[in-house]
């Protein structure tokens, strides 16, 4: 299947996104064109109609003027308009940062768990303690805990949210969106090997532990 963004120009690209964001802006031409003019780079509605539909190329200092007036990053304009070989590049760039950013929080929270899981098997009367939330019964037994975080997890799933829920979230947050549940599982697979990397067993430094008065 070809690619339509395979066969779209830089300028048409670039163009589309300024047309996006103005319209999410809720600009007309002829108001976009007054901010630009009025910071400089004259323009009137027919302009920003050429720039729009690719006919107009753009300077970089025009993009940047462009991206200000819209209070966006150039990076919201300028992604559209990658080469194939440069969108790649990019998208691996920001998956690779996005895996090294999680890797601290991830082992926090891992060794969160294990922590309360160690302690609820040292003090297994404590177990009482947790509490019933979310309409999710507390664990009878320390052996319990981590099905009972895992029950938890599971409630907070975006796809029991209504469509009115997700709507919301996805306007005002990062939500993974695949097309099938194929590929979702496929990424639950990476996400759980990636889990399973940042955990280290070491009987040995437990038993020393343990061996502590």
């Amino acid at each position: 299947m070809t690619n339509p963004q395979a066969s779209m120009t830089q300028e048409v690209a670039f163009g589309r996104a300024v047309a996006f964001w103005r319209g999410r802006r809720d600009l007309s031409q002829k108001q976009l064109a007054e901010k630009l003019t009025s910071q400089g780079m004259k323009a009137d509605a027919s302009a920003v109609s050429r720039i729009e539909s690719g006919a107009r190329s753009v300077r970089l200092v025009e993009a940047m003027l462009i991206a200000d007036v819209l209070n966006l990053d150039l990076d919201a304009f300028t992604r559209f308009a990658l080469t194939p070989a440069q969108q790649l590049h990019r998208l691996r760039r920001a998956a690779d940062a996005a895996m090294q950013e999680l890797e601290s929080p991830l082992q926090r929270w891992l060794d969160g768990l294990a922590d309360v899981k160690g302690f609820l098997d040292e003090h297994p009367h404590l177990v009482s303690n947790l509490p019933d939330s979310d309409g999710e019964l507390r664990p009878d037994a320390p052996d319990e805990y981590f099905d009972w975080v895992q029950r938890r997890v599971e409630r907070m799933s975006v796809s029991k949210l209504t469509a009115e829920e997700l709507d919301t979230r996805l306007e005002t947050e990062w939500i993974a969106v695949v097309p099938d549940v194929a590929t979702r599982d496929e990424l639950v697979a990476i996400a759980a090997e990636y889990a399973k990397a940042q955990i280290l067993v070491d009987e040995r430094r437990f038993r020393r532990n343990s061996e502590v008065v």
